[in-house]
């Protein structure tokens, strides 16, 4: 709002974003820096809803299920950090984002069944923007190189792509070109063995029914 009425550009916004990264610990600064600046992203997750897609109440979940003895204060800055995130996906410089779930992410339920439902129907109406495309990979998909770790593959205004792994409470940045060649390819097979994103919307309806 500063932005529009001051006709300053986005620099408001910019400022905005650079201090929620900021929040965030060093480790992950990089990634988040690469993550604001992309202009694809594709995201392949074996265990949890993506950051970007989660909602307050499931992200509330997932922070304390891994840090039960946080403050109330550190569960309310870590949803609100990771809420404002998703500004990304709105506005005319959005970009292209790729999601690949395993089956077994819509199917856990990590919350209770009401928080879960609530997720699905988010991951549903995020995947009617534009400029998002989610597919569920099912379980009998033959195995792939990436299937051990969540990975983010994000692609700069150069095109230049990083590969981001997650692991225990870190992030391996990988921007070596033949390393980034091969994981390029791997998401290309796992697009191909996950159902399409029609299919996989009706799947993620169907899981909704289950938790009705």
């Amino acid at each position: 709002m500063l932005d529009e009425v001051l006709a300053t550009d986005g620099k408001f916004k910019r400022l905005y974003e650079e201090a929620v990264a900021q929040s965030f610990p060093s480790l992950y600064r990089r990634r988040m820096s690469l993550e604001r600046s992309a202009v694809v992203i594709r995201e392949w997750s074996p265990t949890i809803v993506p950051g970007l897609f989660q909602t307050p109440d499931y992200a509330r979940a997932v922070f304390t299920g891994g840090a039960p003895r946080a403050s109330g204060d550190e569960v309310s800055a870590f949803i609100t950090n990771r809420s404002a995130r998703r500004a990304i996906l709105d506005g005319d410089s959005a970009p292209d984002v790729r999601v690949v779930l395993c089956e077994s992410v819509i199917r856990r339920c990590l919350c209770s069944p009401e928080v879960m439902h609530r997720q699905l129907a988010a991951l549903l109406k995020d995947g009617e923007r534009p400029t998002v495309r989610i597919q569920i990979l099912p379980f009998d998909a033959p195995a792939h190189l990436l299937a051990d770790w969540p990975v983010t593959l994000l692609t700069s205004p150069s095109y230049a792509t990083t590969v981001c792994v997650e692991n225990y409470r870190t992030v391996g940045i990988v921007d070596d070109p033949d390393s980034v060649r091969t994981a390029l390819r791997a998401y290309d097979e796992l697009t191909s063995d996950a159902l399409s994103a029609r299919d996989s919307a009706r799947l993620i309806a169907q899981q909704m029914e289950t938790l009705s």
